[in-house]
């Protein structure tokens, strides 16, 4: 059996109608090509999870875990003791509780390659 490679590429907070517009009109060749020779879903659309935000989605998409479980809720988080208008940034790798699939290959003495990855920065020994 050969090698199989897989790839993931996220328009965050892309609109599905649109971006199948733009293919359409030519305006999106690459993206056109790439879904022609590959899977995607059928209209583009992404069920998520809830808060429907960016953090905790796509560290969903990376783990294969709810929110609960890697920990990333939202874009930031209050400190007990603090005022809430103060709030930190908690959607960084040391905040996830979970693998990330690439970290699971790893273990498995597989190569990946993870690039501008939402809440995975600064990068996790594997």
């Amino acid at each position: 059996m050969g090698l199989k490679r897989a790839m993931v590429i996220g328009l965050d907070a892309a609109d599905p109608v649109q971006v199948k517009r733009l293919m359409a009109e030519g305006k999106m060749p690459n993206l056109k090509k790439l879904l022609e020779s590959g899977v995607a879903n059928e209209n583009l659309a992404m069920i998520g999870c809830l808060p429907s935000v960016t953090p905790p989605n796509w560290t969903s998409i990376a783990t294969g875990c709810w929110p609960r479980t890697h920990g990333i809720t939202c874009y930031g988080n209050q400190t007990l003791g603090e005022g809430l208008d103060i709030e930190n940034v908690n959607w960084t790798s040391e905040n996830v509780t979970a693998d990330f699939i690439w970290e699971s290959f790893a273990k498995e003495g597989k190569r990946s390659i993870a690039l501008s990855y939402c809440s995975a920065w600064p990068p996790r020994d594997t």
